[in-house]
């Protein structure tokens, strides 16, 4: 799958130390990319990054630097304005706070500003396993794979979606963990990760957590389960330790 990626002029970047030397933050420059590796049509990329937000957010970013900027000359006025008054006076008092609430404002904006690159937003699972997929992670490999070969021949791909289980119907979210224990026998209690949703068969694509907290990737038939709980996606540490309590 990652055979795709060679066609980029900076496949050997992707990864948390070189995606910094990739030029960024512009629409064109994605469109081009796409262009002359893929052969997408620059108008295609272009709007489908306005519809979905992209042109807004790379926009976003660039007044939040241009803010910080204007911020920081503020600061510098009230800062020359406050050695106007005596210390203890009201108005040296007044402008001291309100430059201590521009300072802490303006140094969170700086922090998201230097983010690392090497992220995916925490409501969106599927870019957050494509990350583990550029790092090696061979499960996550598998995921993908088979995500996309089901969106292949669906007109839409959803993050919710509604689940019908033995005891009852769920809505649930791509990327939730869900216990659940079978139906005929309630024998097995098991942890799994939904990493997809078959639409045709009502099947789960799942990450299963075995009793040693292993991980196995599988296809369910929810209707063969109990759901006892679903959660969405926490520390898997704690998730290891309410797990082992259940069992």
């Amino acid at each position: 799958m990652l055979d795709k990626l060679k066609k980029l002029p900076y496949y050997k970047d992707l990864n948390p130390k070189g995606i910094n030397h990739i030029e960024q933050n512009k629409p064109s420059l994605v469109a081009r990319d796409l262009k002359r590796a893929y052969g997408v049509p620059e108008a295609v990329t272009h709007a489908v990054m306005l519809a979905r937000g992209v042109y807004k957010w790379l926009a976003v970013r660039r007044k939040l630097i241009a803010l910080k900027n204007e911020w920081r000359d503020k600061l510098t006025k009230l800062q020359n304005e406050a050695r106007k008054y005596p210390r203890g006076s009201l108005e040296r008092a007044r402008i001291s706070g309100y430059i201590n609430g521009l300072t802490e404002a303006r140094q969170a904006i700086r922090k998201l500003c230097h983010l690392t690159r090497w992220q995916a937003p925490d409501n969106d699972h599927e870019a957050q396993t494509f990350l583990e997929c550029l790092k090696g992670d061979k499960l996550a490999e598998r995921i993908l794979h088979y995500r996309w070969k089901l969106a292949e021949g669906a007109s839409q791909t959803e993050d919710e979606i509604e689940v019908r289980f033995a005891n009852n119907v769920e809505r649930i979210k791509i990327g939730d963990y869900l216990l659940l224990k079978r139906a005929h026998d309630h024998s097995l209690i098991m942890l799994v990760n939904v990493v997809g949703f078959s639409h045709e068969s009502g099947l789960l694509f799942i990450v299963a957590y075995l009793p040693e907290f292993t991980k196995t990737f599988g296809v369910l038939n929810p209707e063969e389960y109990h759901l006892i709980d679903s959660r969405p996606c926490i520390d898997e540490k704690l998730l290891h330790e309410e797990f082992t309590k259940e069992v």
